[in-house]
């Protein structure tokens, strides 16, 4: 909240009523303040002359300005101090209302080209739920879920920006600095043409403030046509809501859960068909050690004592799920998990929903048992799915080494690329395969180079970034087979992988948490791919494969580490084939030609 030397230059009146506001606050002072902050408001924004903390702004007429961040910031301060002494609900939504404003800011310094500070969109969270505990009202929980929305997409367009820049994968660098500029140049007109309201030069100023937003939305349009995704993510005003979510679910036995994670706190919404309800996890335990130690007890299992093993799996799968998935209530058999920071790497399937204190893993209360469990990551993403058309089958193509992999192709009528190197096909500008198989190592040497990629044959990295690039628009499904996951500096690379695929247009990407077990693995996919060509769905397809690992009578596959690593992201629909009856159907007017062309010949003949 301190104020640079620059903003010190530019705004002389404005500063020195914002240092006064800061020190009122620091004193307790929060009527004081907020007079400050609102003087500040007044002389920054042109046009704007209420002085009453209450008003604010028209969100129209706010622009790109760090000092005007600060502003709303320190009134959404100011008005919990103020409610902290008055108990009265309003002044905590006023500090909502301010914080908001703040993060529209937010969204006005990245389209200019700056950066921001993603803690912001958590700190609007924390402090709009907690209006929602205070008054109960189903309309502020809505207001929480849009948000959680709004902050997500701030998150994702982060996974998108090119690492010590402000430009974005996938989208050209001189785009990104036109449009930069055009958004900086209009808000230049802006505040002149709000300083020239009431003023003889109102109208001149006007039109060429017009002008120069229309050449500004024109370039966006542009950007839309192009590049949709990334508007979406950048410039797209419309949030999911609960009633779009509610509109893909299937039936009444599916609910999606979302989870939004701060500094302080996990919030869980959980969306089924006739309801929605959200809960605040308090952060009184560390989920980065806890997901660490579950995946550490799962991996180490063959390679340690087996019994000392054990007990560390169970007690931390419990735990794990006591502290995020309790809390939840009651779930339906079918859950589509939409999760947030640390928790992309937990294994759902895995957790145990009751206490056990034997080695038997068959007996074992997993959630894979419970639930059939697949992953978004957006819930914007699973509602679009809705209207999306599937494309039809098309073709099986893999590439890369492993066990089964033969047959798997075989199965599914495909190919491997027998040099274990990105196929052709796939770098092409418009991939026509349904299924992709990538059996290239994934993983990441943060040492030498923190981004995740995939190892190929000749010693290239096909990084994030090149991902972002393809044309997946006709695949339904990636299928990332070597991932590895040591830390959750990888974890975050991985989920940059995935939604990699799914930004080039993937509608589906199932990936690895670790590669353990060579002889499971083989069995497990081969069990997969034959359900899918059955036409289960991905999510049940990959239950599914994974429990009948435990049919096995001469080997004991039921502990985590054979069927867990397993992550279904995205569209979990069937795999579309392409359907016989039209096929003939279009077969048949060349048929009836064909019959009428002889008969013709024919009779001619005769003739």
């Amino acid at each position: 909240m301190e104020l640079s030397e620059e903003e010190r230059t530019m705004y002389p009146n404005a500063s020195g009523h914002f240092e006064a506001a800061i020190a009122a606050f620091d004193e307790g002072q929060g009527d004081v303040a907020l007079r400050h902050f609102q003087n500040v408001l007044t002389s920054l924004v042109p046009g704007f002359t209420t002085t009453n903390p209450t008003t604010n702004p028209d969100k129209k007429n706010l622009f790109a300005n760090r000092l005007l961040s600060k502003v709303f910031k320190g009134k959404a301060r100011s008005f919990e101090l103020k409610y902290k002494s008055t108990g009265h609900f309003e002044d905590l939504k006023h500090a909502v209302d301010s914080e908001e404003l703040n993060a529209e800011i937010g969204k006005h310094l990245l389209h200019a080209g700056q950066s921001v500070d993603p803690d912001e969109e958590s700190q609007l969270v924390d402090l709009a739920y907690s209006l929602y505990e205070k008054t109960n009202n189903p309309s502020v929980l809505l207001q929480v879920f849009r948000l959680v929305e709004k902050s997500r997409k701030v998150r994702l367009l982060k996974n998108l920006q090119v690492p010590g820049s402000q430009l974005y994968a996938n989208v050209p660098s001189d785009l990104i600095k036109k449009q930069h500029q055009q958004k900086k140049a209009v808000d230049v007109l802006l505040k002149k043409y709000l300083s020239a309201k009431g003023t003889a030069n109102e109208a001149k100023e006007e039109e060429a403030y017009k002008a120069k937003r229309s050449a500004y939305q024109n370039s966006l349009f542009d950007i839309k046509k192009k590049f949709p995704d990334f508007y979406r993510l950048m410039y797209d005003e419309s949030i999911v809501t609960v009633g779009e979510i509610q509109n893909r679910l299937v039936d009444a036995d599916e609910a999606m859960v979302t989870f939004f994670e701060t500094p302080k706190n996990i919030y869980a919404f959980v969306i089924a068909l006739k309801g929605f309800r959200a809960t605040r996890i308090k952060k009184d335990f560390s989920p980065t050690k806890m997901v660490d130690q579950l995946n550490d007890a799962i991996k180490s299992y063959a390679d340690s004592d087996k019994s000392e093993a054990c007990a560390a799996y169970r007690n931390i799968a419990h735990l794990l799920y006591q502290k995020v998935v309790s809390p939840l209530g009651v779930l339906p058999t079918k859950v589509v998990i939409v999760p947030e920071g640390t928790l992309a790497q937990l294994p759902f399937n895995a957790l145990l929903s009751e206490p056990v204190d034997h080695c038997e893993f068959r007996r074992y209360p997993f959630l894979l048992q419970q639930h059939q469990i697949s992953y978004h990551y957006g819930a914007d993403l699973f509602a679009k799915a809705a209207y999306k058309e599937d494309e039809n089958y098309g073709k099986f193509i893999s590439c890369g080494d492993s066990d089964g992999l033969a047959a798997i192709n075989q199965l599914m009528g495909g190919k491997a690329d027998p040099n274990a190197e990105m196929p052709a096909s796939i770098l092409n500008e418009t991939v026509d395969a349904s299924l992709i198989h990538i059996a290239l190592p994934a993983t990441t040497n943060l040492k030498q180079n923190p981004t995740f990629y995939l190892e190929l044959a000749t010693g290239k990295r096909f990084q994030s970034n090149d991902i972002y690039g393809l044309n997946l628009k006709k695949t339904q499904m990636v299928f990332l087979e070597k991932c590895n996951v040591e830390s959750k500096e990888e974890a975050e690379g991985l989920l940059d992988i995935v939604q990699g695929f799914q930004y080039a247009g993937a509608q589906s990407v199932l990936s690895s948490l670790w590669t353990k077990d060579e002889t499971a693995k083989s069995k497990l996919l081969h069990a997969f791919y034959s359900q899918l060509r059955n036409g289960a769905t991905k999510d049940a397809a990959l239950r599914t494969a994974s429990l009948e690992l435990w049919e096995d009578k001469k080997t004991d596959l039921t502990h985590p580490v054979h069927w867990a690593t397993y992550v279904a992201v995205g569209d979990m629909d069937a795999i579309k084939k392409q359907s016989e009856l039209l096929y003939f159907i279009g077969l048949a007017p060349l048929v009836a030609m064909f019959y009428f062309w002889r008969r013709y010949l024919k009779k001619r003949k005769k003739k």
